[in-house]
């Protein structure tokens, strides 16, 4: 990354993937990780702010992100916290489920004033599984630093200042709620622009200015759906970031997510060696 870029910085959570049995694979993933290596890979500027442990998989995190070219300058190494893992069966249609997680580093996890200082000087801020730090952002959202957030694993909060892109999948409107007029309210509530992702039904979109819908792109077939949503955003991001019609931004995000399908984790990657892990 060149001294003069302003990196695009991704604050939150990374882990390494088990696939159990048949799959019987390691990767590195990780909501907020993926979001980072798909914008590396878009060739934007991409820096990674999280914690990893003093182990083999920490490491492993490290390695992915070097080889992606995502900056990990910024990555704490935690002496105290096992680096976050999370286990994962596949289903029919490669649907992904998740058995067990261990995200104890991240629950612990708290920026020095330093890396809150690394965080204000990015071109954008994406984050997620933060809620002890979403205030704070939301703070530099309203001091005039463009930050997402995807809340696919929190409640939302009930104001959204600050907010340039929310976000949300249906599963966390209200039962029965229209899509389009919640994310009409989403903006009401503070967001510039609220995302609603429909899984097969596509995703939609709103700002003050209206709204637009786009369909899930159609599939063969789905080898895994883990990750699909990281890289619909990650393209949603680096699309809207260039100022691009709503639609544009929806249409990218669908192509994005459908390609994620295709491969086994977020992104193309070697699989962790079980021996390098002993």
């Amino acid at each position: 990354m060149a001294v003069d870029e302003l990196p695009v910085v991704c604050f939150g959570d990374n882990c390494l993937d088990f696939y159990v049995t048949p799959i019987d694979r390691m990767l590195v993933g990780g909501s907020v990780l993926n979001v980072a290596v798909a914008l590396s890979r878009r060739g934007l500027p991409a820096a990674y702010l999280g914690a990893v442990g003093a182990d083999h998989a920490g490491r492993a995190v490290l390695a992915v992100l070097a080889a992606q070219r995502v900056d990990a300058s910024h990555v704490r190494v935690d002496t105290e916290s096992a680096t976050a893992e999370t286990e994962i069966a596949l289903g029919p249609g490669g649907e992904r489920r998740f058995l067990r997680e261990r995200y104890t580093i991240h629950e612990v996890y708290a920026p020095a004033e330093e890396e809150w200082a690394f965080i204000a000087r990015a071109s954008h801020v994406h984050a997620s599984r933060l809620p002890r730090h979403l205030v704070r952002l939301l703070t530099l959202g309203k001091d005039g630093i463009s930050i997402s957030y995807d809340f696919s694993a929190q409640e939302l909060p009930t104001r959204l200042d600050g907010l340039e892109l929310a976000f949300v999948p249906s599963e966390l409107l209200p039962s029965g709620a229209d899509p389009e007029a919640s994310a009409r309210e989403l903006v009401e509530r503070g967001a510039t622009c609220a995302v609603v992702t429909l899984g097969a039904e596509g995703s939609l979109a709103a700002t003050a200015s209206g709204s637009a819908a786009a369909e899930a792109v159609p599939l063969a077939s789905v080898l895994d759906t883990c990750g699909a949503g990281d890289a619909y955003i990650a393209a949603f991001i680096a699309t809207y970031l260039t100022g691009k019609p709503l639609e544009v931004c929806l249409r990218r995000g669908a192509e994005a997510g459908a390609e994620a399908c295709a491969i086994l984790g977020a992104f193309p990657q070697d699989p962790v060696s079980e021996l390098a892990l002993r």
